[in-house]
């Protein structure tokens, strides 16, 4: 993601990558206004981390995180799932991004939520890709693996695509709010 970010947004003077990590920013003092969070906030360590954010964020600053939740409720969602946990490999036990979790970066565990509907239109190929660019999943050089999710992928699709397209349905949850001292 590092990379595509860099390769993408190159273009843009004031854009700097830091290769660093979220305990450790290496940003100065009371440098940011607001720091945002993609799907990743359950990597952090809780504690450091908001040592951190706290250190990096502006007297007024704010934390924004922002998940995409796949919508439980939708039958091809489903079934991506299932496919997805059938071929998973070394997948990380992932805490629950809720109340409880939040409490440990925001100030009074307080702050305001937001979500919305998230659909995205895939061919085939994108959906392979989509399904590909989770950590836990195999690529083309696990030949056997790969090529029983590509058939497993291919069926899925077959069932569910119109006009050479699947939908998958997202819900966008977005948190922000003061971060923990």
């Amino acid at each position: 993601m590092r990379f595509f970010a860099e390769k993408s947004l190159a273009k843009f003077p004031k854009f700097a990558s830091v290769n660093t990590t979220a305990e450790h920013t290496t940003l100065g003092d009371a440098s940011t206004d607001l720091i945002t969070v993609g799907q990743a906030l359950h990597w952090f360590d809780p504690e450091t981390t908001s040592r951190e954010f706290s250190r990096i964020l502006k007297k007024n600053g704010h934390l924004f995180v922002v998940y995409n939740d796949r919508d439980k409720n939708d039958a091809f969602m489903k079934d991506y799932d299932g496919v997805v946990r059938k071929h998973a490999k070394d997948r990380a036990n992932v805490p629950e991004v809720n109340d409880h979790y939040l409490s440990k970066f925001f100030r009074d565990a307080k702050y305001s939520r937001f979500q919305l509907s998230n659909r995205q239109l895939l061919d085939f190929e994108g959906l392979l890709g989509r399904m590909m660019s989770a950590s836990y999943m195999p690529g083309p050089t696990d030949e056997a693996r790969f090529s029983a999710l590509k058939e497993d992928a291919g069926s899925l699709f077959k069932s569910y695509e119109k006009m050479g397209k699947v939908r998958l349905a997202y819900d966008t949850v977005i948190f922000l709010g003061r971060i923990q001292i």
